[in-house]
């Protein structure tokens, strides 16, 4: 699979770091969005996805060049594992997003693996609007 969905810190007007490892090894395809919810975590966002929810989180799809590399070093910085830690708080998973119409199945999505309980919802999916709304960034 070469295909990435971020929906947080790595979309390309957030201006984090690791947004030039995407734009100088990936090829942006366009805004889109899955089903799911997403929450605000503090200093990031967290996604629980969801295919029968109707609400949608907006974020951005790329076609990766040399996968396996931004991968390795995006699972690094996502604190991915397979079980829930506070340390390793992602998973990555397969996942199917909406781009103008069009679906996309079989796409790398970091997913919130901890519980949601108390933590404040992105109501509308957007993490940089959100932000934006809050005069954080």
């Amino acid at each position: 699979m070469d295909f990435l969905f971020v929906y947080g810190t790595l979309r390309s007007d957030y201006g984090h770091p690791l947004g030039r490892l995407l734009e100088e090894n990936a090829t942006f395809l366009g805004s889109g969005h899955v089903n799911g919810y997403l929450y605000d975590l503090g200093e990031y966002p967290g996604i629980k996805l969801d295919a029968a929810a109707e609400a949608r989180v907006i974020g951005e799809i790329y076609r990766l060049r040399l996968a396996n590399k931004i991968l390795t070093e995006l699972d690094k910085y996502e604190g991915v594992s397979e079980s829930y830690t506070p340390d390793f708080p992602y998973r990555r998973i397969a996942d199917t997003v909406f781009l103008a119409g069009e679906r996309y199945p079989n796409v790398w999505i970091y997913e919130y693996q901890g519980d949601t309980v108390g933590l404040p919802r992105i109501l509308d999916g957007d993490y940089l609007a959100y932000l934006r709304e809050k005069g954080a960034k």
